[in-house]
This record gives structure tokens, sequence and C-alpha cells, in this order.
């Protein structure tokens, strides 16, 4: 055992090295959790555990049976690779793909969104011009045309978003 394996058990090696399961707890080591699954001896195979503190571990893991001369089984060798922190590492890359994704998709609706209040503020501008007669109907083109604005100002803060840039 390594001292990472010992540390899992929450033992120095000196008290790990060459004793069995039964003789380790004995010992007073606190052999780590399998999720309630049964352990497989041969093969590779994805474990999630949790250490001596009650932290939950992912494991990539390699375990056969060690044989002796006469085919007897002498023991179990296993080699663990921690890999709980690449999988935290993928976790966060997964959820910035998400954000880009997100990103690009509120840059899209953005852009067709501003085509369609260039057509509502050009049409609203028109419509002021041709009522500049009418100026009780004047109160009613403005506020189309107000709301366009602030609709065009949503869609400019959206495109910031889209593109990573200060707003």
């Amino acid at each position: 055992i390594n001292a990472a394996g010992a540390r899992r058990l929450g033992l120095a090696i000196d008290a790990v090295s060459g004793r069995t399961a039964a003789e380790l707890a004995a010992l007073g080591g606190k052999p780590p959790s399998i999720m309630g699954r049964a352990i497989p001896v041969d093969g590779r195979f994805h474990e999630e555990s949790f250490d001596v503190d009650g932290e939950s571990r992912e494991f990539l893991t390699a375990r056969h049976v060690y044989r002796g001369a006469n085919g007897e089984d002498l023991g179990v060798i296993s080699v663990s690779h921690d890999v709980t922190e690449l999988r935290r590492l993928e976790a966060q890359l997964h959820q910035a793909q998400k954000m880009a994704a997100i990103g690009r998709l509120a840059g899209g609706l953005a852009h067709d969104f501003d085509n369609l209040l260039t057509v509502i503020l050009g049409y609203g501008g028109v419509l002021r011009e041709r009522l500049a007669a009418a100026p009780a109907k004047h109160r009613l083109v403005d506020e189309i045309v107000r709301c366009g604005e602030r609709a065009a100002t949503m869609v400019n803060q959206l495109l910031a978003f889209s593109r990573k840039q200060p707003l």
C-alpha cells in the first residue's frame, strides 16, 4: 500500500502493509465504504466511496486476485487512481460549454429581435410624421416608439452578454 491508500483507510502504511481486511478492522482501520455495492475482485471499474472524513471520492480501480505457484489465492492486488478532481473539472467544462451555447442562442435571438425592432421603430417614426397634424394621436405613437427603444436597449444588453462584453 502507498501513503494515499493508507490515508484513505485512516492508518499508517506500516499498520496496513501485509494485513488482511479483518486484521485492519481489528486495528481500528476504517475501510472506505463502496456505496452499498459488492466489490468486484477481477477487472477495471469506477467506484465511488467515502474516505475516513466522509468525503465522497471517485476512483478508477483495477483489482485482481494474487495467486501463488500452486494456484491458491494469496490476496488481492488493487490499484486505484483518484479521479475526483478530474470529474469535477469535467463537470465545470460541461457547464462552461452549456453557458457558451446559451450565449450563442441569446446572440442569435437578439439579432433576429433587433431586425424586428428596426421595422417597428422605422414605422413608428413614419407614423409620427404622418400624424403631425393630429397631436392627440402623437401620445400613442410616442409610446410605441419609447417601448421599441427600451426593447432595443435590452437587445444590446443581450448582444453584449453573448459576446462576453461588459454592459
